[in-house]
């Protein structure tokens, strides 16, 4: 994600004075490709905490296991911590970036 955006606004610095239609298209590519990151980035932590779900379930009914668990650290269980983690939080942050963007080469 970070190599993307980084290359996309390099993009737009060298664009930024030569076309608006081309630094709005760059800052809609930016966007998108923040939303579908972002989706993805999501639907790989739900896939986790079903795994997790599932081991613990699966656990106490044995309760015998003597191996390691299935992930080294679940992390916090703070909704508040859990919004901030970069995977949640970053790809909205940067889609807010990209739009901010956009919108000062429009109204310049």
């Amino acid at each position: 994600m970070w190599t993307l955006q980084g290359l996309l606004i390099a993009a737009i610095g060298f664009m930024w004075n030569i076309h608006l239609l081309l630094v709005v298209l760059v800052c809609a590519f930016g966007f998108v490709s923040c939303i579908s990151i972002g989706s993805g980035l999501r639907s790989a932590t739900r896939a986790i905490e079903n795994l997790l779900a599932h081991w613990q379930e699966r656990l106490s009914k044995d309760g015998n296991h003597a191996g390691p668990p299935v992930i080294g650290s679940p992390g916090t269980s703070s909704s508040i911590f859990a919004a901030l983690k970069p995977w949640h939080m970053m790809p909205w942050a940067m889609a807010v970036v990209w739009i901010l963007l956009g919108a000062a080469k429009y109204t310049l």
